[in-house]
């Protein structure tokens, strides 16, 4: 029973499909791409680590210099920003 006044049109519903209604074909296509993934990984080679230097982070070589003005160098400016961030809170609060 619709409350009075209530007007319900069931032919938009059997008309128009909602994104809901097709979420299993996006399920489907989600395995497929897993699918093929995993199957062209297990048929190529691995690429050597030197051609990968520069482009993985854990072989590419890293600045541990800490030399250099306190504003290029991320432990200061942490700091400088979190008694900052204090500072604020306490002045807003």
């Amino acid at each position: 029973m619709q409350p009075p006044g209530c007007i319900h049109d069931r032919s938009y519903e059997s008309n128009h499909r909602t994104s809901l209604d097709r979420l299993p074909d996006h399920r489907n296509l989600l395995v497929v791409c897993f699918v093929i993934t995993i199957v062209v990984s297990l048929f190529t080679r691995p690429r050597p680590n030197e051609e990968l230097r520069g482009l993985v982070y854990s072989l590419t070589e890293k600045e541990t210099s800490s030399r250099g003005p306190w504003y290029s160098r991320p432990v200061p400016l942490g700091i400088g920003v979190l008694i900052l961030t204090l500072l604020l809170n306490i002045i807003f609060w």
